[in-house]
Formats: C-alpha cells, structure tokens, sequence
C-alpha cells in the first residue's frame, strides 16, 4: 500500500508522462489546483471521487488506484465471492467462484450466497443469487441476512420496534419472528450483511 507522498509521487509521475499541466488537469476534471498540489506532494488524502477523475483521465483502472491506496484489496478486481453455503464464508473458506463486479460499491467488504428458500418471494426466488455487504448495522425495512445460535440462517426484511426487531418474510407461507434487544446483545442473533443486489437464476 502506497503512502500519501508514494501516491503523490506516483500521480504526478503519471500527470507528466501525459504533458498535463496541473491547471490542465484542473481544467479538464474540476479537482482545484490547490488540491492537486496537495495530493501531489503528499500532505492531502486523496479520496475515491478524486482518484476516479483521474484515472478517467490518465486512462488508468481506477480499482488499481484504489488498490494502491488500500481502499480495496486485489481479491476485488478478480470478482465478487460465491460461497455454496454461508458456512463456508463465515470460515473463510474459499469461495465455490466469483462473480462479475456489477454496480457494486468496491469500498465495501462484499460476498454472494444463494437463496436458500422461498420465503421471500415473489421478490426474491429460491436459488436467486444475493450479493450482500458484510455487516452487523442496518436500517428499518432493510432486507438482512441473520445468524441464529450460529446455525439457522434467514433472510429477511428487518424492521426495527421499540423492544426489538421483527423478522419479516415476504411469502405469506412463512410467519414472521420477534428478537429482543437482549437476544442481540447475548449474541443468539447475529446480523452478517446487507442485501444490496440480486442476480436472478433461470433453470
């Protein structure tokens, strides 16, 4: 991972290999002067926006600068993860393969798992691949992935009350479950990610 003078260093080498000038870089993406003399000489941070700009610019992979700066790492570049089972992810286990990176944010950790039943149809179908944000926050009517005594695992829309959080299937087949505050604080639940894509599966 580079550091901020390393990154500095390396951009300016970059801009001049090019023959911009710093106002024509100004000039060509809207980043100030000012900052991208900072950034050049290392005394300001560069942030994904910015390192964007200028490889659209540069004509480089922007997901290599981000790797440069440890927004990501390499597994990245090579693909979202798909775990066969959810077990296998939470061990670390190698993923079964990956997956395209599609509209997904590559400065979140992120994983894929197939759906394991139909309770959330019609929205969701059974086998459906769901590309999830590892986490353990989330907001009211988010669609979550939970543990349960770290061995039943459901996804469902989560809806936060006073006194706890309501597990909501979308089938009425299924009913929806009740956790209190303690049952998440004793770790009987767990929250593992957000579901933030679907890729639907045809047979």
């Amino acid at each position: 991972m580079l550091t901020s003078l390393e990154l500095g260093s390396y951009l300016q080498s970059i801009r001049k290999s090019q023959h911009f000038s710093l106002r024509k870089v100004n000039e060509l993406s809207g980043i100030s002067y000012s900052y991208l003399n900072m950034i050049e000489h290392g005394t300001r941070k560069a942030t994904p926006d910015l390192l964007k700009k200028l490889a659209n610019l540069y004509q480089l992979n922007y997901l290599d600068l981000y790797q440069k700066v440890g927004y990501i790492d390499s597994s990245y570049k090579e693909g979202i993860p798909y775990y066969a089972k959810i077990q296998d992810y939470l061990q670390n286990l190698s993923p079964a393969r990956t997956l395209p990176v599609e509209n997904t944010n590559p400065l979140t950790s992120i994983f894929a798992i197939s759906m394991p039943d139909d309770s959330m149809l019609p929205s969701i179908w059974k086998n459906d691949i769901i590309i999830l944000e590892a986490s353990s926050k989330f907001s009211s009517g988010d669609i979550v992935l939970f543990s349960i005594n770290s061995n039943t695992f459901l996804i469902r829309k989560a809806k936060k009350t006073q006194n706890g959080i309501v597990l909501q299937p979308l089938s009425e087949q299924y009913e929806p479950t009740f956790y209190t505050r303690e049952d998440f604080s004793s770790q009987k639940i767990k929250i593992l990610g957000i579901v933030k894509q679907l890729r639907r599966v045809f047979n």
